[in-house]
């Protein structure tokens, strides 16, 4: 059996979850506002932007001859 340390007195922190936090603008977009994100810069090239704070609409395009993703705010 593992022996797990039970400890009190600790406070939660506060989170960031869903709060637009991050690495992409997420909190200073309005409706149809967009941002471009360089292939070159996601994780993985299939990967798209996106956040549970609302709807997004992303296509890949080129931009100044760099392949990326355009996400807008729907």
């Amino acid at each position: 059996m593992m022996n797990i340390k039970i400890e009190s007195g600790i406070s939660i922190p506060d989170s960031n979850f869903a709060k637009g936090y991050g690495k992409y603008p997420w909190r200073n977009m309005q409706q149809g506002d967009s941002f471009f994100i360089s292939e070159k810069q996601l994780p993985n090239p299939k990967y798209r932007p996106s956040t549970p704070l609302f709807k997004t609409t992303s296509r890949v395009v080129i931009e100044n001859g760099e392949k990326g993703v355009r996400v807008w705010k729907a």
